[in-house]
This record gives structure tokens, sequence and C-alpha cells, in this order.
């Protein structure tokens, strides 16, 4: 009994004696593993930090003992250098690139406007001094905007219809579509040209459908025009209108055409509409500014030696200025200046008002009525073809008259 106590008592101290030293040995395992683990790191640390192949040992005296690297870390550290190599380079391209970015934010762009149809450097200059200085801006800007710059001199030269191009031809140059912007620009100029040459077929044939409505005696080159804004151009449609209404343009027109009398230019422009200028000739013979002297028509037919009068009639040569554009001179009175030898409006401007003043009075009583004071000076602009002078100087006539 005794014997199976002190058994006991000796088992179960052998036991913790047996479990105290299975601790202490797993704390001395544990203590030798995380020293290992720490070497370890601390070896991969020095690597990284040496990056040359060597890493420094300290013995037990203090002093550094250099060790070659295995070729794994060389390997490692080639690569790691490498990456840091390449990290730094990304953050120095970010970093311009973020100034570059940060510059262009503080400085405005300016492109050469000049690429644009219709934009020479004047116009370009012009647009820049209202802050439209890049093809971005162009694009964006407003209609009144453009309108503006048109107004000035500079842009004496561009059409409206081409300016209103502008914001399209920015926003393909803004895009860099340069191809697709020549492309554009030559459908303009093809479209320009077709538009220019409809247009002078369009005026080639209203001038073709107008007569000479001047060769009607008693209508001048202001009473032509006043005709042709009523829409009576040709012979015909002169012929086929009345004489009250005649008058009543005259009339609308000025005072200084309500002395004029219309009731013989319906006769006279139908003779003119057949062709039947001889008719016609020996018609006007018999009137005074436009004046029908004969009941009719018809007494021109009775008129004895109507052949002879045919052919005594003035035949105009090709080298002879039209004389009728002279405001107050119309076809009877150039008859009259062309037997004296004044065929060109620089003979007209060479004659004084005394010398066509008598061969007026000794033409007839029915010339005695013209002034022939402003001939002289008229013929002068129309000889140095100043016709829009001559045009405005006309404006303030009436027959001939100052």
């Amino acid at each position: 009994m005794f014997k199976s106590d002190v058994t006991q008592t000796y088992n179960q101290q052998n036991a913790t004696m047996e479990i105290l030293i299975m601790l202490a040995g797993a704390f001395l395992l544990g203590c030798l593993l995380c020293w290992l683990i720490r070497k370890l790191f601390s070896n991969d640390d020095q690597t990284l930090a040496t990056g040359n192949g060597n890493i420094n040992t300290h013995s037990s005296n203090g002093r550094s003992t250099p060790q070659t690297l295995t070729s794994s870390n060389r390997q490692q550290a080639s690569v790691v250098t490498k990456a840091a190599k390449v990290t730094k380079d990304t953050k120095t391209t970010a970093t311009t690139k973020s100034q570059s970015t940060s510059d262009n934010y503080n400085t405005p762009r300016i492109d050469d406007l000049t690429k644009i149809s219709g934009i020479n450097t004047d116009v370009q200059s012009e647009l820049k001094s209202r802050d439209i200085r890049s093809y971005i801006d162009l694009r964006d800007s407003d209609k009144q905007s453009i309108v503006e710059t048109l107004k000035t001199p500079s842009a004496k030269y561009t059409s409206t219809k081409e300016a209103q191009t502008w914001p399209h031809q920015a926003s393909l140059a803004a895009k860099g579509e340069w191809e697709k912007l020549k492309e554009y620009q030559e459908f303009m100029v093809r479209t320009q040209k077709a538009a220019e040459k409809v247009k002078q077929q369009n005026d080639s044939e209203q001038s073709s459908a107008k007569d000479d409505l001047k060769k009607v005696e008693g209508i001048g080159p202001k009473i032509e025009e006043i005709l042709n804004a009523k829409g009576i151009n040709t012979f015909k449609e002169l012929s086929n209108t009345s004489r009250d209404t005649i008058k009543s343009y005259l009339d609308d027109a000025g005072s200084r055409f309500k002395m004029h009398e219309p009731k013989s230019w319906p006769h006279q422009a139908g003779m003119a509409d057949r062709g039947e200028w001889d008719d016609l000739k020996l018609y006007q013979e018999f009137m005074d500014g436009g004046r029908d002297d004969i009941p009719s028509a018809s007494a021109s037919s009775s008129l004895e030696e109507p052949k002879t009068a045919k052919s005594s009639l003035h035949v105009l040569r090709a080298d002879k200025d039209d004389l009728k554009k002279i405001e107050g001179i119309g076809p009877k009175i150039q008859e009259l200046l062309n037997k004296a030898s004044i065929n060109t409006f620089e003979d007209l401007k060479n004659s004084n008002r005394g010398f066509i003043k008598n061969l007026l009075d000794e033409a007839g009583p029915q010339y005695r009525m013209h002034e022939p004071e402003t001939w002289p000076e008229q013929a002068n602009m129309a000889f140095e073809g100043k016709w829009e002078k001559l045009k405005e100087y006309q404006d303030f006539l009436m027959g001939g008259r100052k």
C-alpha cells in the first residue's frame, strides 16, 4: 500500500517535469525559428539596399566582412533595380505631362486661321482682336461676331455666304481632319464657280432679252430705265402697253418726266418689233420729241416719193457711238448730229453749245425746243467711260436740261 502511493506520486512528478521540458524545448525552438526568419528577411533587405551583389555581415568583434551574393540574389537585385528605374521614369513622365497640361491651360491656344477659306491675314487679325484665336474659338463663335467682322474694311472681299462656313471648317481643323477640310473647300470652290456660271448665263439671257428702247423717238436713257423697272424691256412689251399706263409711269417718276408725251411710243415699238426700221425712221421724220404730228401711221404710207425718203435715211456706221445714251438726244437728233459730222462721243464733247443749238434751230421748229447745254459734258463722261458718274449726273437733268 505504501509502495503504491510512492510510485503514484513519482509518476505524477515525472510527468510534470516532462511537460515542462517539452514546453521549454518548444519555446527554444520557436525562438530559433524566429531568429532564422529575421535573419532571412534581414539579408533580403540588405540585398535591396546595396544592389551591387555584396552584403555586409557583422562578426563577433563588430567588423563588417563582404560576402558575394548568389546568382539568384543577383537576378532579383537586377529586376528590382530595373523596376525602380521604370517607376522613376514613369513618375518623371507623369510629372512632365502634368506640367504640359498645366501650361496648355495657362497659355491661350493660337492657330493659323488663314487655313480657313475666306480668311486672310487682315481678317485673322480682326478675329483675334475679338478673342477668336483658335479653331475651337472660331467653331464656337456666334453668328453676330462673324457678321461684325464682315463689316470691317479688311473683310470687304469675303461674302456672307462664305463666312457662314467658317465654324464648320474650324470644326474640321480643330479635330485635325485636314483631308476632309480640303475636300470641303474644293466643294465650295466648285459650287461658287457653278453659281457664277449660272449668274452669267442669266445675265446674258436677260441682256439678250432686252431691246434698245432708246430707238423709239422720245425715249432717252433715264426713261428707258423707268420702263425697264416696270417690266417693259422689249419693243413687243412696249407696243402692248397703253399710252395711259406709260404716262402714269412717267408721272410717278417725278415732275421732270411729266412733260413727255408717250402717245406714239407703242406704235413706234410695234414697227421696231416687226423690223420695219425704214418705215419707223420715215415715221419719226414727222415727229416732235416723240409726239405724233400726223393723224395715223397710215399717213406715212401715203407720203409722196416714199422710196426717195427711205433712200435718204442715214445709215449708222459701225465706228459711230450711240449718241442716244446722252440725255436729251433721241434717234432723230442723233441723225441730225451725224449729218453734221458729230458721230462719236469725242466729236460731241468737242462741240460747243452754240454750234449744236444752231443745228437744231435750222432743222425745224420741232428741234428748237431742245436745249443742248449739257450734251458736251455728258459726252465727255461717256468718252471717258465714267458711266456711273454719267448716270448720277442724268438723275438731275430734265430732258437734257439742268
